[in-house]
């Protein structure tokens, strides 16, 4: 009994044991996704996509301003980087607390099953699908709802993401492996460049397959269990060459906070491979290579945005971390949003038609006055300002809903429910969605030579 009891709070202190670099991170990657959603709902960007070079048309701050939020608007990747390196993170943990590893992996095949059909829920029924295509146009495609098998966006990318690091790691972890830190690196590192250099090669052999690849049309028109794969593989949006990097690189992350004495070449390694891959990224572009944010990742963009996401978070952990400061800066008010933010980043993602809410009482009370229909994309070219006003206005809506739904602990949430989907294996149910625990009793962890001590003891746990 003594022992089951140890084990028990052992498992609870392990739990409440957080790194506030990647909560932050979490959060805000959900808060940009969510607003720059808010914001393509009713700002319709084909001009940019026709003709990068009117942006000159713009003073020169506003286009230093654009610039910054196109390229964090097409950070979608950035929670995949984030995830991965948290689930990296809790299956090392496991692994020393000497939990069954199959049970470990078995919870996570659960987990990536229940985000491949939130996905299609999401996809099939969401803003873009059969309800909310409906409730925006009045017409009712039944078509939205299968068509979303052949798309291959944010969560589906991070359940599979899932699925293969997860396999990964449960054989590098296995019998201590969690010990050998240097062949788990160059293990994840040869994957990673694997699979960013055979990503050019794969693309055109798929393009070659079929007449107009990639294409969400081309894919809807060619129903089968072959172009499901390939839109997998190599598809619009966030295929798996190579987004499935980004995936491995968070990995990489994962295993390097979770060793005991944490060093700062950390920084200097994680900022000089952002610096090379933003670099690489940025010559290719300017030798001529094309210019593309909406479709498949091209390689030297997608090596600019992985680039930054690897940048943000060492500047994070550098200014966080390293300072001894995780404490401090997990409890600053704004923070603190963030964090809540990232408890329900999923249900946040799928909950997109909640956008129609803030959306229909403008149309409701601005409408006839201003002409415009704040369902749809009306604005355009030079009213780039009333896009960003409105998706601040609906962001509050989103703040109240967070505020509101966590005073129940979230209940109901998709986070909950996967939790219960999760007991499956694990036997037991998280409390992570507990907002007053969260919030207020986390043990946060630092990096800071006067930490070395406490780090190691909590490594032994």
């Amino acid at each position: 009994m003594i022992n089951k009891t140890s084990n028990s709070i052992d498992k609870k202190s392990s739990s409440l044991k957080r790194i506030a670099s990647l909560d932050f991170a979490r959060g805000l990657a959900i808060y940009l996704m969510t607003f720059f959603h808010c914001f393509y709902h009713v700002y319709d960007q084909t001009w940019f996509q026709e003709d990068p070079s009117k942006l000159l048309e713009f003073p020169k701050i506003v286009i230093g301003i654009l610039a910054i939020l196109v390229f964090l608007g097409t950070w979608a990747s950035f929670f995949l980087l984030v995830s991965s390196a948290v689930n990296t993170l809790a299956m090392i943990r496991s692994s020393k607390r000497r939990s069954n590893p199959n049970q470990v992996l078995f919870k996570n095949m659960l987990t990536a099953i229940a985000l491949l059909l939130a996905d299609h829920l999401i996809e099939g029924w969401g803003w873009y699908g059969y309800i909310g295509e409906g409730l925006r146009t009045g017409i009712w495609n039944t078509d939205e709802i299968w068509q979303a098998f052949f798309r291959i966006n944010t969560l589906q990318i991070i359940a599979w993401s899932l699925i293969i690091t997860s396999i990964v790691n449960y054989f590098l972890l296995k019998n201590k492996g969690f010990e050998k830190y240097k062949r788990n690196m160059i293990i994840y590192g040869v994957l990673t460049v694997a699979i960013i250099v055979s990503s050019t090669f794969i693309h055109n052999f798929v393009d070659g397959l079929i007449p107009g690849w990639p294409s969400d049309e081309i894919a809807i028109t060619n129903p089968s269990i072959k172009t499901w794969i390939l839109v997998i593989l190599a598809g619009n949006a966030e295929p798996i060459f190579p987004v499935l990097a980004t995936g491995f690189v968070g990995s990489m992350i994962g295993l390097t906070v979770s060793k005991p004495e944490k060093s700062k070449k950390l920084l200097l390694w994680g900022t000089s491979i952002a610096f090379t891959l933003i670099m690489i990224g940025g010559l290719l572009f300017f030798a001529g290579l094309p210019f593309n944010l909406y479709d498949r990742p091209l390689i030297h963009i997608y090596l600019i945005q992985l680039g930054g996401e690897i940048g943000i978070l060492m500047l994070c952990f550098g200014l966080i971390e390293f300072r001894g400061r995780g404490e401090k800066f997990a409890n600053r008010r704004i923070i603190r949003i963030f964090r809540k933010w990232s408890m329900v980043a999923l249900t946040i993602y799928a909950f997109e038609l909640y956008d129609l809410v803030p959306k229909w009482t403008l149309n409701l009370t601005l409408r006839n006055v201003t002409g415009i229909n704040f369902l749809e994309k009306t604005l355009g070219f030079g009213e780039i300002h009333w896009g960003l006003l409105i998706a601040i206005y609906c962001m509050l809506w989103y703040h109240l809903l967070i505020w509101l739904w966590g005073k129940i602990d979230f209940k109901f949430t998709f986070e909950w429910f996967m939790l219960r989907f999760q007991s499956i294996a694990t036997k037991m149910i998280s409390d992570r969605l507990n907002v007053n625990l969260m919030m207020n009793e986390v043990i946060w962890m630092d990096f800071s030579d006067k930490n070395i001590n406490k780090v190691k003891q909590e490594a032994q746990l």
